[in-house]
């Protein structure tokens, strides 16, 4: 009789005791995934703004600089003159 009621109420403390384990478990798996940029729980930050359609890299907007330099006249004296110095001999 006594070993029966010690055994039920180690049964019940392991019970508990897994319980305690599961929802402890659940905790961590959100505390880890928590700030995490992966997965199919957590969604992207929006920390850094979206690029919109006007703004330009500095390397498209050095691009279209020189561009626009090279069609104006400055830019065709530059070419002529580039030019005109690497066949200046022939």
């Amino acid at each position: 009789m006594v070993l029966k009621a010690r055994a039920e109420a180690a049964a019940k403390e392991a019970e508990e005791a897994e319980k305690r384990e599961e929802e402890a478990d659940a905790m961590m798996r959100e505390y880890s995934a928590a700030r995490r940029y992966s997965g199919t729980r957590v969604g992207r930050s929006t920390a850094r703004p979206k690029r919109t359609r006007g703004a330009d890299t500095l390397s498209e907007a050095l691009t279209k600089a020189v561009v626009k330099e090279l069609q104006g006249t400055t830019g065709r004296r530059l070419v002529r003159g580039i030019l005109g110095g690497l066949f200046k001999g022939r």
